[in-house]
């Protein structure tokens, strides 16, 4: 007889954690990627020039997909636990959030800065 797997709340939230962490470090490397191509690729800069609008267009997309990921994983993390955090762990919390934000926000600032200008 198969017995039911029981899910407990933490495995949930470090689920949540390593999406949350995967979709910043995927905006990061998706930010490098583009950059190298519109620094080395002269098509791929032609391109751009070409469909500059779509381009700004995907980008923007782009942006607000993985800052609406990252809320609903902080989101789903806040659900889940239901408790409050002592002090440290707010805070460290907090830092963490803000850090995810700020690493997407800037890799996507690049981005935006390569696509506006290419050379």
């Amino acid at each position: 007889m198969h017995g039911k797997i029981k899910r407990e709340p933490k495995d949930f939230l470090n689920q949540i954690t390593t999406y949350a962490d995967a979709i910043t470090a995927f905006s990061v490397l998706q930010a490098v990627a583009f950059t190298l191509a519109v620094a080395s690729a002269e098509k791929f800069v032609k391109t751009i020039q070409i469909y500059h609008a779509s381009v700004l267009t995907i980008l923007g997309c782009a942006v607000l997909l993985y800052w609406l990921l990252l809320f609903w994983c902080h989101r789903t993390e806040d659900k889940i636990a239901q408790k409050p955090e002592e002090a440290n762990v707010a805070n460290a919390l907090r830092v963490i959030r803000t850090s995810r934000y700020f690493f997407t926000f800037v890799a996507s600032g690049l981005c935006f800065a390569m696509a506006w200008s290419p050379q």
